[in-house]
């Protein structure tokens, strides 16, 4: 490598993500050992300066009406929309911002989805942070959110969640940083045994493999979930139309009781009544015994 050779370097830089590029402008080769020294660079960048001395978890329990009572819960989707920290005066309030979406099942098997907004708080005193020689109200606080869990469950007319949230709170100050640095980077073959290099590669392809694996089964799982649901929903349409074809021969058949009843009084009236051969026999009788 010749000393005019330019090597760029990339920096990710949280929470803005900035790509920084620093030129290296000397290169050393020594004793077969390679040596970069960077230039000095000034950013300017948030600090974290003070947390919570210990992680906080918040627990609680929210319900939420419902117009009608439902059989089960079908499906539920809880995603975080935002979060913020306040001050006021000697606390902190955390705040995060909730939209539940649900899927219920009542007992004629139609289902509805209800989207519901919900708002956790919970207030913290500034005496719980490692203590810092800055005015709380010259920082920035970030809610770090570590775990975020739930579950639910229906309770006649109303639909119970219970939060669990596991977080810490972050005092950042920007301020400018300083960063130079020398080191001494080898190529990572250098580092490993022989023959190890080769076999790193064939573990990472591997592990590609059994990545396009899981994809396609969780592909395939979420087509047998969309399956079965069709399925379930026309065995209720089958069995509403069950139901319907059990009263239409319910009907036939009373319909028929009541014709056939109706049959057999007429059968009964034609064997009482006289027919008209008889009857003018018998006027004929009469006649000739009355001269």
């Amino acid at each position: 490598m010749g000393k005019n050779q330019v090597v760029n370097i990339l920096l990710l830089l949280r929470p803005y993500n900035e790509i920084l590029m620093a030129q290296i402008n000397n290169i050393y080769a020594q004793d077969g050992e390679v040596g970069f020294v960077y230039p000095q660079v000034i950013i300017w960048s948030p600090v974290v300066v003070a947390g919570l001395k210990s992680t906080r978890n918040y627990r609680c329990q929210s319900s939420y009406p419902l117009d009608k009572i439902y059989k089960k819960i079908e499906d539920m989707k809880i995603r975080i929309k935002s979060h913020q920290v306040k001050i006021y005066g000697k606390a902190a309030e955390n705040q995060v911002y909730l939209q539940v979406l649900c899927w219920l099942e009542d007992y004629q098997g139609k289902s509805c989805s209800i989207i519901r907004e919900e708002k956790l708080t919970e207030r913290v005193s500034l005496n719980e942070f490692d203590d810092h020689p800055y005015d709380p109200l010259e920082l920035r606080h970030i809610l770090d959110i570590l775990d975020f869990s739930w579950d639910a469950d229906l309770n006649g007319q109303l639909l119970e969640i219970n939060y669990e949230l596991t977080y810490n709170v972050l005092a950042v100050r920007e301020q400018k940083v300083s960063i130079q640095t020398a080191l001494g980077i080898a190529p990572l073959d250098a580092l490993l045994p022989p023959g190890e290099g080769d076999h790193l590669e064939q573990i990472a392809e591997e592990n590609r493999q059994l990545r396009k694996q899981m994809d396609l089964y969780e592909k395939n799982l979420g087509s047998l979930k969309r399956g079965i649901k069709k399925a379930e929903s026309q065995n209720n349409l089958l069995n509403k139309e069950l139901g319907s074809y059990k009263d239409m021969v319910s009907e036939l058949r009373e319909a028929v009781r009541r014709d056939q009843g109706s049959s057999g009084y007429q059968n009964e009236s034609a064997k009482m009544a006289p027919t008209e051969d008889s009857l003018g026999k018998k006027i004929k009788r009469m006649f000739l015994n009355n001269q």
